[in-house]
Parts: C-alpha cells; sequence; structure tokens
C-alpha cells in the first residue's frame, strides 16, 4: 500500500466498509526530524494515499471509531502539545480541543531542550540529538558538556516530544550543558541499513558518533568546553561509559 524511503509502524485502523487504510509512520515528511510519527491515509488499492496529521512535530494521531475524525494530539522538544480534531479523510484540522500552558513555568525559568542535527563520524550519516542548558544560561561563560547515551539496539534514547522534567533537565540546572544524540546502529524505526551498523557491535560506531557530534556542537558554540566531556548512561549506556573511559581515543576525550 506505500511506497518510498520512509518507514510503516503500524497500521492503526482499517475500514474494511470504504477500504480505507490508516497506517502510522516516521521518516517521510521532508525538512523534519526523521523520528517524527504521522498518520497517513490509503485506499485498498493503493490509492489517494495523504497525510492526515500534517505539520512539523511528533503527532500522536488516534483514529475515531467511527472513522470519520482524527484525534491529534502533536509536540516537539521546543513545541508544547497542542491537540486538535481532524478530519479522517483529508486531515483538515475542525477544532482545537486544547493547548499546554506554560505560564508557570515560565515563571520558575523554564527553557525547553533545543534540537540540533549533525553528521557522524562517516560525514554523511545525518543524527539528531537534543541540548539542555541551564535556565539562568549565560552565552559568555563556558559550559562542560555531558552526554547521555544509550546504545541500543532497539532505540537511541533521543527523546522526540516536548518534555518538562527528566534527568537531563535536571542536570543542566547543575552548570552543564547536556545533550542527547542519536548513532549509526541506532533505531530500527529509522531504517534496516541504519539499524545495521550496530550488527555485532554496539559499540565503536556510537562512541564515534558521540564524539563527532559533541565535536560539532563544540565548533558551532563557543560556551561549550571541550576540555571538560562527561558521559553517562543506564543500561547499556553504562557499558558504553565504561567504554568511553577505558577505550582510546575516547578515555582522553571523555
Amino acid at each position: 500500500l506505500t511506497t518510498g524511503a520512509w518507514n510503516v509502524e503500524d497500521a492503526v485502523k482499517i475500514d474494511s466498509t470504504t477500504g480505507t487504510v490508516w497506517v502510522l509512520g516516521e521518516g517521510r515528511e521532508p525538512g523534519e526530524q526523521l523520528y517524527q510519527k504521522h498518520t497517513y491515509r490509503v485506499n485498498g488499492d493503493g490509492s489517494g494515499f495523504q497525510i492526515v496529521d500534517p505539520g512539523d512535530a511528533s503527532h500522536a494521531s488516534t483514529v475515531s471509531p467511527t472513522k470519520r475524525y482524527v484525534y491529534d494530539t502533536y509536540s516537539r522538544m521546543d513545541l508544547p502539545p497542542k491537540s486538535v480534531l481532524r478530519d479522517a479523510q483529508t486531515g483538515k484540522v475542525l477544532a482545537t480541543l486544547e493547548e499546554m500552558d506554560l505560564s508557570k513555568l515560565k515563571e520558575i525559568g523554564f527553557k525547553p531542550a533545543e534540537p540540533f542535527s549533525v553528521k557522524a563520524a562517516d560525514g554523511v550519516t545525518e543524527l539528531f540529538g537534543n541540548m539542555w542548558k541551564p535556565f539562568d544560561f549565560d552565552s559568555t561563560k563556558k559550559y562542560p558538556i555531558i552526554a547521555y547515551v544509550y546504545p541500543g539496539p532497539q532505540e537511541e534514547a533521543v527523546t522526540t516530544g516536548f518534555a518538562v522534567g527528566g534527568g537531563q533537565m535536571q542536570l543542566a540546572q547543575l552548570g552543564f550543558i547536556v545533550v542527547q544524540v542519536g548513532h549509526r546502529g541506532g533505531t530500527p524505526l529509522r531504517s534496516l541499513a541504519y539499524h545495521r551498523f550496530g550488527y555485532g557491535n554496539m559499540r565503536d560506531y556510537a562512541l564515534a558518533d558521540k564524539k563527532a557530534a559533541l565535536e560539532q556542537l563544540a565548533a558551532r558554540h563557543k560556551f561549550i568546553d571541550l576540555e571538560k566531556v562527561g558521559i553517562y548512561g543506564h543500561s547499556g549506556g553504562g557499558f558504553l561509559t565504561a567504554a568511553a573511559m577505558l577505550l582510546p581515543p575516547y578515555n582522553d576525550f571523555f
């Protein structure tokens, strides 16, 4: 029913009367972060393909039991959640249902993480990540940088939707720049070829790409102190942290 260099994750609803299928996928919309989710409708003969929740964000959409409407809540790391009701055939917004109120968070100085993209160590593959800064960030100062890592193989531990808390944000308030960034061999939701970089080796590709990503960020931002680079992670991230601290050339970098 679908074609092209993108990933279909699930068939979320089927209308056996009209022969319409709604599918969940990622990586199709040009200019968007590749992991942002969208829902599409397509006729059973492959015709009439159309996105039903457009917009540069990650969309958590539900097709109604009547298959007439789509309930769409969407966000990005730098875009608070918004919920709308859409037409399930055309994607047209019929009503705005809810928007997140950030006023109380802003009163305490809250700032969302900043999405970014860099190249992998191969200089070709695009990687996506997020950067947290202290709420009292001063661009004239230099900050140590810390990478939160997880080698996979089932995911890369890169948040896609909006978040107002979490360990990375808390750590940043102690005076660090904190980042999470993907790596070759990570999520299978991107492509089979991308995922297979990590087959039998969840260490080397991930470490090379983390190092390359941090070096690129430091070249862009003078406030990053590349002489003070930290790394930590949970489970497989602990394995990757130990490897970074013990193996050259990474033990001279982290």
